[in-house]
């Protein structure tokens, strides 16, 4: 229940992980062999005529996001994922980010948008079916 722990050792289907479980899997848990991006920190940046300010995606666990100002770009997205494999985002804290100048063109997370207005989006992107545990 939205436990992450750092591999230390594999051998074939067996994973040693660094530090004990605080709630021990079992025949019901899902448990997903990823990369890690833990604890980075965007602080007073300035980001402009770009397609988004900040995005994070891909196991990122634990960011600080703070003072941060965006013109002219998408905004700031999160994004917990099914993407390679289940890949939440969790614990971020956004603390006094700016959206200066709202419009983005040719943008968005991966240049979709033609146009758009940008936003503080947090997104869950679940496997599709019977998916139940929080991803972002």
């Amino acid at each position: 229940m939205g436990q992450y722990r750092r591999i230390v050792r594999t051998d074939g289907r067996r994973v040693e992980v660094e530090e004990p479980w605080t709630l021990l899997p079992d025949a019901t848990s899902t448990a997903s062999v990823t990369m890690l991006q833990r604890n980075y920190h965007f602080i007073g940046n300035d980001f402009s005529d770009a397609g988004v300010a900040i995005q994070l995606y891909g196991m990122a666990i634990g960011h600080v996001m703070a003072g941060n100002r965006s013109a002219r770009t998408g905004g700031f997205h999160n994004f917990g994922m099914n993407y390679h494999g289940i890949q939440p985002s969790w614990f971020h804290q956004w603390l006094d980010n700016e959206i200066a100048e709202g419009n983005t063109y040719c943008g968005g997370h991966d240049n979709h948008l033609l146009a758009g207005e940008a936003h503080l989006g947090v997104f869950a992107m679940p496997p599709s079916g019977e998916w139940t545990h929080p991803i972002a």
